[in-house]
């Protein structure tokens, strides 16, 4: 049995995924990393580009779909349902966004190691994360204060398979207490009254942006105000009363280091429709918990800033940004 695969979720990214396999899939074969496309595509574009890599011999490429419900759980959904059918096959389960590319040499030589000791979670390192050294975490507030809102990344982190076992016990989907994120809050929930040992290896740039990516789904989908507005408001203040002390802190920390909230973001998510009158009046109670962003610039940017102009101003930055990176 391998100890570990890497599950990527993906929904009509076939590029992306071509671009990932490209990049990694030797480098995961050599390293005995399986890759899994875990797959709700409305087209055969990504089946095939598994199919053509395992015709060529990379027998670590595995194609899997996924045909549960599309709600607003959808990826709560595939992520459980992953973690249902590999959490037998793998003791350990990684999750990596198709838009980030992990470097596998650079990173897993090093995780292995720390694999074999038996931690339930391992933390892959970021700058804004605990200090730049090796960290364990058995205080389940501490991990909280720290890494609450990275442990939102999917790209973060390495679960045990035992652990996510216990987690679908602890808060199954139907619970009334489940508001969405059930990665990371499931783990959250699960460590709250119960022993664990957690390590945080610090490991900058082990993901790079995959340059075929688009926008993040909740963003396309013009539901950033909901999603780290309303959900991630209601999945904090849902949590045990041992992480109370940091709630308020933790619900400002995602954008605090993502910024997503800045006056320059708030314009640049206009065109996807994530910012309207109707939406900010509608979200109004979340805003001044997650950012400290006036919520005058939320009101000034969905009246005044045009919508058609800003997505052709955004349109403009993104190609001469890409010439610049290229060297076009």
């Amino acid at each position: 049995m391998k100890e570990l695969c890497l599950i990527i979720p993906t929904h009509n990214r076939a590029d992306c995924i071509e671009e990932y396999l490209e990049r990694q899939c030797a480098s995961a074969a050599e390293l005995g990393v399986d890759l899994i496309l875990w797959d709700t595509s409305t087209d055969g574009k990504t089946e095939a580009i598994a199919n053509d890599y395992r015709a060529r011999g990379y027998s670590n490429v595995h194609y899997d779909r996924y045909d549960g419900p599309t709600d607003r759980l959808a990826i709560d959904r595939k992520v459980v349902a992953a973690c249902r059918k590999y959490g037998e096959q793998y003791p350990y389960l990684w999750f990596s966004s198709d838009g980030t590319i992990i470097d596998l040499p650079a990173v897993f030589p090093k995780l292995k190691e720390e694999l074999e000791k038996g931690y339930v979670l391992i933390g892959l390192g970021h700058e804004a994360c605990p200090p730049a050294q090796r960290t364990e975490y058995t205080d389940c507030a501490a991990l909280f204060r720290d890494c609450g809102w990275w442990l939102t990344s999917l790209t973060s982190t390495v679960y045990s398979s035992k652990l996510l076992r216990r987690a679908m016990d602890v808060l199954p989907l139907d619970s009334p207490d489940f508001r969405g994120l059930w990665l990371p809050m499931s783990v959250f929930y699960t460590i709250a009254d119960a022993p664990f040992q957690m390590l945080y290896l610090p490991q900058a740039h082990f993901w790079t942006v995959n340059p075929r990516r688009s926008d993040s789904f909740w963003k396309v989908s013009g539901n950033a105000l909901r999603q780290w507005g309303e959900v991630w408001c209601e999945t904090i203040d849902a949590l045990p009363a041992v992480y109370d002390s940091d709630k308020a802190a933790v619900l400002k920390s995602f954008d605090a280091h993502i910024h997503l909230f800045s006056v320059r973001q708030l314009v640049n998510m206009k065109p996807e429709g994530n910012l309207s009158l109707e939406k900010v009046r509608r979200y109004r109670p979340y805003i001044d918990r997650v950012t400290d962003t006036p919520v005058f610039w939320f009101y000034f940017v969905s009246i005044f800033v045009n919508r058609s102009l800003a997505g052709d101003a955004r349109a403009i930055y993104r190609k001469i940004k890409k010439l610049k990176t290229t060297g076009a």
